[in-house]
């Protein structure tokens, strides 16, 4: 049964200054929780995407529940203030491409002067969620400090792409998004450009061929990067493509191609997700990683493969659909 945040507060809820030890303690609760959930949704469900939503969407209810918790503490000793905050998460925790051990990466936005508040709600949450041991990216920037990093740095602006609001004020979360699109509008040549080039030296140091010894699943050609650097491109030209399913429409892919892609990315999710199994990110298809994954796919081999090389088969079938799909799709972003 899928975990519900509040359950693992109630403790807390009825307590009228919980201790941080004790807020703590249900944060670990409910994590365990989440990932015994994860991990056999994983064994019984053939999309890794699926399984990836659903990690974003249960980390959600953490991010929002400790928000809540850390505010309802502070406005009890100290005044109200009208302050401008927002709690956005970034990066594939904004696709909600959250596999089983990907970092969470959020992003503290707010308007105006560090204050109090501020500093103790950044602190207080991300205090929480590293006591938890979780791997954290964080970053807490005004809108401006947003656009002036991001101008010079395009991995940051790209994450941008991904924000999705989780909590807080949201007119605030908004207008990054508006600040974004408008920079991207008028830098599109320039965003694009550098997407590719980062495309070109991630083939350079990964490996030039789809069909390597040890090909890592999100790096190498055909990987889970070449689709993310997709659909950010295409984004570029058309804001409104966010998630897959908004490419058809836009012409980007057919729906017959959507389908073909889909199970590509759900082979290449699940991978990775089994290859997360142990608590550690790690994206390699070395020879031992190869040789679990086949046992665990349920690998047979044919009259002329052995099993192992019926899965890396079924990997390089699948990686060059992503890499196929992914190059239709920017040659249709660039007017090809």
């Amino acid at each position: 049964m899928q975990p519900i945040c509040d359950d693992f507060f109630k403790e807390v809820d009825e307590t009228v200054d919980p201790s941080p030890e004790e807020i703590n303690r249900c944060v670990r609760s409910y994590l365990d929780a989440v990932r015994a959930y994860l991990l056999g949704l994983h064994d019984e469900q053939p999309s890794g995407r699926i399984v990836n939503n659903q990690h974003a969407d249960l980390t959600d209810q953490l991010i929002r529940k400790l928000f809540r918790i850390t505010e309802e503490r502070y406005f009890r000793h100290f005044p109200r203030l009208d302050v401008r905050f927002a709690i956005v998460s970034v990066g594939g925790y904004g696709r909600r491409e959250l596999s089983l051990a990907s970092d969470i990466d959020l992003l503290f936005l707010y308007q105006g002067k560090v204050n109090p508040y501020i500093e103790t709600m950044t602190e207080a949450i991300s205090h929480r969620l590293w006591d938890a041991k979780l791997e954290l990216g964080i970053a807490t920037r005004t809108l401006s400090d947003c656009l002036r990093i991001g101008k010079s740095d395009l991995p940051t602006m790209t994450s941008y792409l991904d924000a999705r609001p989780l909590i807080g004020d949201s007119e605030l979360a908004a207008e990054l998004d508006r600040n974004v699109r408008a920079w991207i509008e008028r830098h599109r040549r320039r965003f694009i450009e550098g997407k590719l080039r980062e495309q070109e030296e991630r083939r350079l140091r990964s490996g030039e061929s789809l069909f390597l010894l040890q090909p890592n699943l999100r790096e190498s050609i055909g990987g889970l990067r070449d689709y993310q650097t997709a659909l950010w491109i295409g984004r570029a030209t058309e804001w409104e493509i966010s998630k897959l399913d908004d490419l058809p429409p836009h012409g980007f892919i057919d729906a017959n191609e959507l389908r073909t892609l889909r199970t590509a990315l759900d082979f290449l999710w699940r991978a990775r997700n089994e290859l997360h199994r142990s608590g550690r990110k790690n994206d390699q298809l070395h020879f031992e990683a190869q040789e679990h994954l086949t046992r665990y796919l349920g690998f047979q081999g044919t009259r002329t493969l052995l099993p192992i090389e019926e899965f890396m088969r079924s990997y390089y079938l699948h990686a060059r659909v992503v890499q196929h799909s992914s190059a239709r799709i920017i040659d249709h972003a660039l007017g090809f």
